[in-house]
């Protein structure tokens, strides 16, 4: 009963919070036009276009069903953004310990917030990410795949990255409890993911291990490779995540958790 009761709680106050919903619409509406330009000027110049033929490329186009997967780490960015506000907005208006008072389980009420999150995160990583692809094909043309009917490869990237964001997110919204603000994860986890992990990890081996580096492994392309491969990618990223949240569960449920102000 009183599971239940706290589920249709965090429930209300997700549906009813603004902020991460006003984070959602841009991380969807903004992957989906980044698709859309991706595409268009791969469309531009030929799949078939490398270096050689043509010089302002960087690299050679992947294959069909890879393009629009340098996209999805900016994507990932964002749902750490989202868990950062989610895990900071527990202590606005003293939220957290007033429903710890009103709680004989901390436990239970922490499982439930996160519950109530993956199943958000879950959700909105999909959408982006479908649109992601949709928009990439859309801006391809006639030479792209059709955007109702994915190849399977594409929807295994989908999966891959719904994976990874919604593990990062969660572990970006429980850094946020446990710091008390959503700096923290934000300062330390958008700069990794936008490259500066890929970056340390090729002068310090074990970097490639870190969050946001296995994340993007989950939907690597033949263009950008990774090191570690997908089945070793989610046994590092569930290591992490049992160590952030029982990390959080151990310091929340043994300190008065105060608020901010």
């Amino acid at each position: 009963m009183q599971l239940e009761r706290s589920l249709k709680v965090e429930a209300l106050k997700m549906v009813t919070m603004r902020s991460p919903w006003i984070m959602a619409s841009i991380l969807c509406i903004g992957m989906l036009a980044l698709g859309v330009m991706d595409g268009i000027g791969i469309a531009q110049v030929g799949l078939d276009a490398t270096p050689e033929t043509h010089p302002g490329l960087a690299e050679p186009i992947g294959p069909l069903e890879y393009i629009g997967t340098e996209l999805l780490s900016t994507g990932q960015v964002l749902l750490v953004i989202v868990g950062a506000i989610l895990g900071a907005a527990e202590y606005r208006h003293h939220q957290l310990r007033t429903t710890f008072l009103d709680t004989t389980s901390r436990l239970s009420v922490l499982v439930t917030k996160w519950v109530v999150s993956l199943v958000f995160m879950v959700v909105i990583s999909f959408i982006a990410a479908w649109l992601t692809f949709v928009g990439v094909q859309l801006g391809l043309g006639d030479v792209g795949l059709s955007p109702a009917s994915l190849s399977t490869t594409t929807w295994r990237l989908i999966a891959g990255s719904v994976l990874g964001w919604t593990v990062l997110g969660l572990i970006s919204q429980a850094v946020a409890m446990l710091c008390k603000t959503a700096i923290v994860p934000i300062v330390v986890l958008v700069p990794l993911g936008f490259g500066l992990g890929e970056l340390l990890a090729g002068v310090w081996k074990p970097m490639r291990f870190f969050p946001t580096t296995v994340g993007n492994a989950l939907y690597a392309s033949p263009v950008h490779p990774s090191d570690v491969g997908i089945s070793q990618a989610i046994i590092v990223l569930s290591i992490w995540l049992v160590i952030v949240l029982g990390a959080t569960i151990v310091v929340l449920t043994r300190r008065d958790v105060g608020a901010r102000g």
